[in-house]
């Protein structure tokens, strides 16, 4: 006589190939969905980006509210502490200008945006500084900005009272929403390798997040960027006359005098950076 209790246990469970089909499909669906979930997640950080280029469009307002509509302005001419823009290249790309605005955000992670894989400044250190350093604002950076700076502030509002003559004022600006303030030095959210900082960059691929001087954040696709159409590619050295990086103001195309040139001011030849 047979045992059913054995004959019905011998039926219950998957086979080998039962097994191996749903592994694959587990697999397949793994493949499918998880490019999508990056992408979520992507998206997500760069929503948190530019959310953080809004505050700190807002604190660069309420600085020239408290300063007759004057950006803040860290050097004065090139004979400053020795010579060579001492200061500037810190506080424009290094992080040092976090601590001018912090006052009106006080919080440190506003000033790292969650895609970039390092900060610009990696050791806390006068990274930038010619001249003799100032221990304290180094020291204060490394307070405002613990996790370091991804954004920077543009060169030619940093100096303006050197390059221009005159600290850069609300009032340079006759196209305050296609000039930018403040962006990423590199494209997080498309080819974390493609910054402003390769010599040379794939303008294609330099989509960066930044905050204008009306105060609204976007993203700004490569070709957008006036500085970067019709070139293919840009960095130092490159022998594009008219422009080949984003520090300076540029030109209007009917500009007379110098159609699509670097500028010291967005007063002169009507600059901006979008059309």
């Amino acid at each position: 006589m047979k045992n059913h209790s054995q004959t019905n246990h011998n039926k219950s469970g998957f086979t080998l190939i039962e097994l191996l089909v749903v592994i694959a499909i587990i697999a397949i669906l793994a493949a499918i969905l998880f490019p999508v979930f990056a992408q979520a997640r992507e998206k997500a950080r760069q929503i948190s980006c530019i959310s953080n280029l809004k505050q700190i469009g807002l604190a660069f307002i309420m600085y020239t509210q408290d300063y007759d509509e004057t950006f803040p302005n860290v050097a004065t001419s090139s004979a400053d502490d020795g010579g060579c823009a001492p200061k500037l290249s810190w506080y424009n790309a290094g992080g040092g200008w976090t601590t001018l605005v912090n006052s009106y955000i006080k919080a440190s992670g506003i000033y790292r945006c969650p895609s970039a894989e390092s900060p610009f400044w990696l050791t806390g250190g006068p990274e930038g500084w010619c001249g003799t350093p100032d221990q304290n604002a180094v020291n204060l950076l490394k307070q405002t900005a613990p996790q370091g700076s991804t954004y920077f502030y543009r060169k030619a509002n940093a100096g303006g009272a050197w390059f221009a003559g005159h600290a850069i004022t609300e009032a340079d600006f006759s196209l305050p929403t296609q000039n930018y303030l403040v962006v990423e030095y590199a494209a997080w959210h498309r080819d974390r390798k493609t910054t402003l900082y390769n010599t040379p960059v794939d303008v294609n691929k330099l989509d960066l997040n930044t905050v204008f001087v009306d105060g609204h954040a976007k993203q700004v696709k490569g070709k957008q960027w006036r500085v970067n159409s019709p070139l293919k590619d840009m960095g130092w050295g490159f022998p594009e006359p008219k422009g080949a990086d984003l520090d300076w103001f540029l030109s209007s195309d009917s500009y007379t005098a110098c159609p699509r040139c670097n500028m010291a001011s967005p007063g002169e030849g009507d600059g901006h950076d979008i059309d």
